[in-house]
């Protein structure tokens, strides 16, 4: 999976060496397209392609449309029921609409195109909230579109297609400039066209605490799934990228304790604690909970859980903080082996990702 950072690097990558590419974003859905609204794509006149809206017969329309799109200079709307292509193989049913903007680096907007991308590529690395806003006048192939980034306190961060936002459009971008759900992208629709708003939030990190089994199994996982990943151990045999060459960071701390105050945890950051004793454990824990952490689960058991919490009661941590707390740890799918628990935690971290609604595990935990 492409990160976001990754993809508007790519794609100011493709401007900055003056080539013309078709952006193409899945903006609205219903019924079980395979992607959500942001879900997007890089084609360029070449026929390479970066990322993926879906795959399948909707891709390759896509594609198709793309290419029009690059030789036309003009952006177009792409309406497609898939039910209506299930002669063609696809059988998700639904409905997508997907946005094709065309980034022309020899005409007069390469400026503003640049600085458009930069803008947003600069939060993403500062970890500052973002909302890009396209504005949609017409349909289909009479589209015509200008974009804007919509930042905090309505700070505009890019000179390209300055436009006013209407109330209700504006109140909505403030709203996703506070999300820290993924895939939050919007239509909004009205009687000329409309407004496509696509957050651009902190990168989620998960850090995960310990780098034993578990660990060596899991940071993988989280890396192939989009999550920037960092492992925390105090034994530099095992917290080095050797054992987790996809790791982000891999950091041998003097001890756990104070570890967690050092990192700068936010409402987008994972929190999985698996070190080597209960002891430990309690102590990332405790200071964990007084993070924003959006997700905080760790490697215990019912009877390690019901301990731990008791100690930590006894400390002063409130009833409504523990409960913040995901342990056992991960999805109920009968997990055993470290690559099955590994399995389990990384679902529920895309499930907290998502907004998605999940059980807890209730098996017992080494």
């Amino acid at each position: 999976m492409l990160r976001p950072t990754a993809f508007i690097a790519k794609t100011l990558e493709r401007l900055e060496a003056g080539e013309r590419v078709a952006l193409v974003t899945i903006a609205a859905r219903t019924g079980s397209a395979p992607r959500a609204p942001g879900a997007k794509m890089l084609v360029d006149a070449t026929g390479r392609v970066i990322g993926t809206v879906g795959g399948g017969q909707l891709e390759d329309i896509c594609i198709q449309q793309a290419h029009r799109c690059l030789k036309t200079g003009k952006p177009a709307w792409i309406d497609l029921s898939l039910d209506a292509a299930a002669a063609a193989g696809m059988l998700c049913g639904g409905a997508v609409a997907a946005l094709v903007e065309v980034l022309a680096p020899g005409s007069t907007d390469i400026k503003g195109d640049l600085l458009h991308f930069r803008s947003i590529l600069n939060g993403l690395h500062s970890r500052t909230p973002l909302v890009r806003v396209v504005a949609c006048r017409g349909f289909g192939r009479d589209l015509s579109t200008a974009a804007k980034v919509h930042g905090v306190c309505g700070q505009k961060a890019s000179a390209s297609g300055d436009f006013a936002l209407p109330p209700r459009v504006e109140d909505a971008a403030d709203a996703l400039l506070h999300s820290s759900i993924a895939n939050a992208a919007q239509w909004l629709p009205n009687e000329l066209g409309g407004y496509f708003l696509e957050p651009f939030l902190p990168a989620p990190i998960v850090y995960i605490f310990g780098a034993g089994h578990i660990a060596e199994a899991l940071a993988p996982l989280c890396v192939a799934v989009g999550f920037e990943t960092v492992v925390l151990d105090d034994r530099p045999e095992f917290a080095n990228s050797l054992r987790f060459p996809d790791a982000d960071r891999v950091d041998v701390v003097n001890s756990f304790a104070g570890a967690v105050d050092l990192l700068g945890i936010d409402d987008a950051s994972y929190v999985v604690i698996a070190t080597r004793g209960h002891a430990w454990d309690s102590v990332v824990l405790a200071a964990a909970l007084d993070t924003r952490a959006g997700y905080i689960g760790m490697v215990g058991s019912h009877n390690k859980r019901d301990a731990v919490f008791a100690a930590l009661s006894h400390q002063g941590a409130a009833p409504t903080a523990l409960k913040r707390v995901h342990c056992p740890i991960g999805l109920d799918i009968g997990a055993e082996t470290p690559e099955e628990i590994a399995v389990s935690i990384v679902a529920e971290l895309i499930a907290t990702r998502s907004g998605s609604t999940t059980g807890r595990m209730p098996r017992k935990r080494k």
